[in-house]
């Protein structure tokens, strides 16, 4: 059976956790009874482990009796190859099992020849923090983090190589000591100081993420499927039992941070960390971005420029509204950071904004490699940006004139609803978001029920501190049910900025309940079986008539139907079935028929979420049930007769 899913129709979905009430019991369990929280962790973290030993006796004990049917200990030195070589074959298998590739580390290496202060720094950190493991590379990004990444050497439970990835924008917006206080908090997790426990916790959730994530990647072959199904069910039950302890382990690795740099330092560092990424992306690239608007071709050079930015451009950001909204952002069970008032909290700091200061770390530890380092990053920007920054040119102009005919329809007399609707999102594409916001009021003035209305006026209005906009969005779940997730994710934001933490809530509840529902919906329609129900389709003459001229063009293509899967959850949106019915001659192999059902897929154009199948002898029943249906025949055209 050759069975491919299209899904032209993806409605917006939030993906949270299942296992969120577990966590939320485990994390009080954790702060009122600690012994026995971390008895049952270390329980479950030594289940995997075991399992995996176990899998690994039996494969010993499969080959060992193979060897022995096979008589090899009656040969000279047999009875030691009658051992060796069950053992050996047992660990390769195991190996190949759980063999899991290494994403590459990114960045530009960094050596203690080229940036010694750097260099010195991190063997302090590691001489304070009493760390034996080294440090194997150190990597300069892009990005306004630092990140300890650890590389499987032999698979994802033996040895590591650590890999310390240091952003250019975190080194050029942060001093030398909020800078060791982010390094220690990240040199941090390899602590001798910490509890070994706590440490085995840590990177076994990394090692279970990685299998699990190679599997998702990568697919598995039939030997892999058991180990399939066990991953999936125990690393997400593992993550959600042990992330309590995962964020202790954050609060330890803040104390490393705190020995290091001291309570201020520190607390400063993780209010910069929150409110200076917060200017990047919210202040520093659209301007940049905005460039787009008049220059045909991007000139920029975003990273040495950056460290003026982050100190004169974060000056005029209004640095005390940001503090105070990310101060009133709670954590749910489903995350295992903390927020920033309980990590505040934990160092016993009150929160300020950090004090300014003469030179950033970037200019202290990178000396004369700066300038250097700077214009490569530059240089590397500019080639990976160019196509976007020319496409952004011309959607502009395009935009432009689309919107200047829009205007003179208007002057000339009144212009559709849709027209009207595409005139408000060319303005807010524009950047004139006040004007875009009254323009989409307008419309919902006129068509109350319009919902992408109302979600675009609603969205601007909160985005501008007008709680108007929880009406507008209000409005827009009433009329569309697709508009819930994302405009509960919209509400709960705002509120929680406002201090409206139980209002916040009741949207966070609805968000859950409407996910819930869309995972049973998801549930059915990610495959068709022999036992589903078969119903006839729905499209309109004009619809259908185009599927058959796309399925004209293939000359291989005998036979079609066209049906619908009978679902449960959200029946108004159809989910059809494409059954494809091949020529005899000549011969073909399933890979061809794969590779062809991969090719009507990406060429298609289906009017929703649809599955292309390519008849073969397993899915004869579903033929035979299409057949069944009046109008399912839908190629050669004008067939409607069983074929």
């Amino acid at each position: 059976m050759i069975l491919f899913q299209m899904n032209n129709s993806a409605s917006p979905k939030l993906h949270l956790d299942a296992y969120a009430d577990l966590a939320a019991r485990l994390e009080v369990e954790a702060s009122e009874q600690p012994l026995r929280y971390h008895a049952k962790v270390m329980a479950l973290a030594a289940l995997g482990p075991l399992l995996l030993l176990m899998l690994l006796l039996v494969l010993f004990a499969g080959l060992f009796w193979l060897a022995q049917l096979a008589g090899i200990a009656e040969y000279p030195g047999g009875l030691v190859w009658q051992w060796l070589l069950p053992l050996g074959l047992s660990l390769y298998l195991a190996h190949l099992l759980l063999w899991v590739e290494s994403s590459p580390v990114t960045g530009i290496a960094l050596t203690e020849q080229d940036v010694p202060e750097l260099f010195r720094l991190i063997r302090k950190l590691r001489r304070k923090l009493k760390i034996r493991s080294a440090v194997h590379q150190v990597l300069l990004t892009d990005q306004f983090q630092a990140k300890l990444v650890c590389q499987p050497i032999y698979g994802p439970f033996g040895p590591q190589r650590y890999a310390l990835q240091i952003g250019l924008p975190l080194l050029q917006g942060l001093s030398t000591k909020q800078l060791a206080a982010v390094l220690a908090h990240e040199l941090g997790h390899m602590a001798h100081g910490h509890r070994i426990s706590a440490n085995w916790i840590f990177f076994l959730r990394q090692a279970w993420e990685q299998v699990h994530h190679s599997l998702q990647k990568n697919g598995y072959p039939w030997a892999k499927q058991w180990l399939a199904v066990f991953v999936a069910r125990y690393e997400p039950y593992f993550s959600a039992y042990t992330r309590a302890l995962a964020r202790q382990q954050e609060f330890l690795a803040d104390q490393a941070a705190v020995r290091v740099a001291g309570k201020e330092d520190a607390a400063d560092a993780l209010v910069a960390l929150q409110l200076k990424a917060r200017f990047l992306q919210q202040c520093f690239w659209p301007r940049l971005m905005q460039q787009a608007t008049e220059q045909p071709t991007p000139n920029a050079t975003p990273y040495s420029q950056m460290r003026l930015a982050l100190s004169l451009g974060f000056a005029e950001a209004p640095g005390e509204q940001w503090l105070e909204q990310a101060l009133a952002k709670n954590h749910h069970s489903n995350e295992s950071h903390a927020s920033l008032r309980e990590r505040l909290e934990q160092l016993g700091c009150f929160p300020r904004l950090p004090k300014p200061f003469r030179l950033s770390a970037a200019q202290v530890l990178l000396g004369p490699q700066l300038q250097r380092l700077s214009q490569q990053l530059d240089q590397a920007w500019l080639r990976q940006i160019r196509p976007e920054w020319q496409q952004r040119h011309q959607q502009i102009r395009d935009t432009r004139q689309q919107l200047q005919q829009l205007e003179q329809q208007l002057q000339t007399g009144r212009i559709s609803l849709d027209d009207a609707f595409r005139r408000a999102r060319l303005t807010e594409e524009l950047g004139d978001g006040a004007a875009a916001c009254e323009q989409y009021r307008q419309i919902v003035a006129q068509h109350p029920e319009h919902a992408p209305s109302c979600f675009a006026a609603g969205r601007l209005l909160l985005a501008a501190g007008n709680p108007a906009g929880l009406e507008m969005l209000e409005n827009a779940m009433r009329y569309d049910n697709k508009a819930i997730i994302p405009c509960c994710r919209l509400a709960y934001d705002f509120l929680q900025q406002q201090h409206r933490s139980v209002e916040a809530e009741s949207y966070y509840q609805i968000a859950c309940e409407r996910a819930a529902l869309e995972d049973q919906a998801l549930a059915e329609r990610i495959s068709v079986n022999v036992g589903d129900t078969l119903i006839t389709h729905d499209l309109r003459p004009a619809q259908l008539a185009h599927l058959q001229a796309q399925l004209s063009h293939y000359p291989d293509i005998r036979r079609a139907w066209l049906t619908r899967k009978q679902v449960q959850h959200f029946a108004d949106r159809s989910l059809y079935v494409l059954l494809i019915e091949r020529k005899r001659w000549p011969l073909r192999s399933s890979a061809d028929d794969k590779r062809f059902a991969r090719q009507l897929v990406d060429t298609l154009e289906m009017p929703g979420q649809s599955f292309v199948q390519v008849l073969d002898k397993s899915s004869l029943e579903l033929k035979k049930r299409a057949r069944q249906l009046g109008n399912a025949a839908i190629y050669p055209a004008g067939n409607h007769k069983s074929a």
